[in-house]
């Protein structure tokens, strides 16, 4: 080994295409997909009974990514029909005025990645956070996600907010389904 010369970041990275790179972020995000395991005859949406809903994008392409409206996605329509399909289950959906720091929200996050041919991979994430306290120090808290779930779609990008649209409705059927369950 010692007779070999590192090779900088920036040779390799140059030999890669771009395509390449993209396929590794891919396999990376369907690494990541999963939920969260709850302990048998535990719930951590147990007692769960108002929360805020909040939108979040992040696009791979690049450090100067655009917006979510300026790929197709509206967030605000995102988060108002989470919203209402939240309160027909009996969930007490906090406007952004009301909401205080000690209330758990829930966050959808949609990330992008663009492919050639205006084709996109999407990561939608569906994750519940609230506060945390430490068990050994309970005078140091922090948010902390208690559940979350996780999609993974490709769309053409003329029909994107649809498919983001029907990620949630999918992720969203799957934590009020737990939630329901809950005694």
């Amino acid at each position: 080994f010692s007779g070999r010369r590192r090779r900088p970041a920036s040779t390799i990275l140059e030999a890669l295409d771009l395509r390449s790179v993209k396929v590794a972020a891919l396999v990376l995000l369907l690494m990541l997909t999963g939920s969260t395991p709850t302990p048998e005859g535990h719930s951590v949406l147990r007692d769960l009974d108002k929360l805020f809903v909040e939108f979040t994008h992040l696009a791979q392409t690049d450090p100067d990514a655009e917006e979510a409206s300026e790929v197709g996605i509206d967030g605000e329509t995102i988060v108002r029909e989470a919203s209402l399909a939240l309160s027909r289950s009996g969930l007490v959906v906090l406007s952004a005025e009301s909401y205080r720091p000690e209330t758990p929200f829930l966050s959808i996050v949609v990330t992008t990645l663009e492919l050639p041919d205006d084709a996109v991979i999407l990561h939608v994430t569906l994750e519940l956070q609230e506060e945390v306290r430490l068990a050994r120090d309970d005078r140091v808290s922090t948010y902390g996600s208690t559940w979350y779930s996780t999609s993974i779609s490709a769309a053409a990008r003329t029909a994107l907010h649809d498919e983001v649209a029907v990620c949630v409705e999918s992720l969203l059927d799957e934590f009020l389904a737990e939630w329901a369950t809950v005694p």
